[in-house]
């Protein structure tokens, strides 16, 4: 896979990362001459686009990867740096911890400009899921997440991301089609209702 440096910004490029999880990263065209720094996004794809061919999260109807329907539908993630990993085996355990060894490598590389307070994570479906269990596993790590349509246990995510004053907690912007046939609205409002129960009553919820 290449390196970071040969990706062209406003193009998503292959990458492989140290930890062996392979990736589609976008830059933003800005990015070469900009001095001050960009946010990031990480963004956990679906079950649809489980495998080990990133280009797959490109494919029509995937929901891989926010930044092919950028220009249309969400220009400003134009000003993202957008880094979509790809895994055949689910998002809990080891391949969650790979998304944040992920993180890291790409919070090293200076060449991004990322800034490490403005570090986000999304995903949708078994992504949202993934959402769920990498930020309450690693819930200083990020300053927002934002689950689609996920499910998690319950009790586990309050208790990880539950207001605290003696420690960092992303913000929480939950999103769910009340009509989800594939993931039950209900698995949503379970999690949203134990996070407000132990303090969390700052959680937006979109269903």
């Amino acid at each position: 896979m290449p390196p970071h440096g040969s990706n062209h910004p406003g193009e998503q490029r292959a990458h492989l990362s140290v930890g062996g999880l392979p990736y589609l990263l976008a830059l933003p065209a800005a990015l070469s001459a900009a001095s001050s720094s960009f946010p990031l996004l990480l963004f956990l794809h679906g079950a649809g686009e489980s495998g080990s061919n990133p280009q797959e999260l490109l494919a029509e109807g995937a929901t891989g990867t926010p930044t092919s329907l950028a220009k249309a539908h969400a220009p400003h993630l134009e000003q993202f740096i957008v880094a979509s990993p790809q895994t055949d085996r689910g998002w809990d355990g080891q391949p969650g911890e790979l998304v944040v060894k992920l993180l890291d490598e790409l919070l090293e590389d200076k060449r991004l400009k990322i800034d490490a307070h403005r570090v986000y994570l999304s995903g949708v479906s078994m992504g949202g899921a993934g959402v769920w269990s990498v930020a309450s596993a690693h819930p200083a790590r990020f300053a927002a997440i934002v689950p689609v349509c996920g499910y998690g246990n319950a009790e586990r995510v309050a208790s990880a991301l539950a207001a605290s004053p003696a420690r960092h907690t992303p913000k929480i912007f939950v999103w769910h089609g009340a009509n989800d046939v594939v993931v039950p609205v209900g698995a949503s409002d379970e999690v949203v209702a134990a996070l407000k129960a132990r303090g969390r009553t700052d959680v937006r919820y979109e269903r």
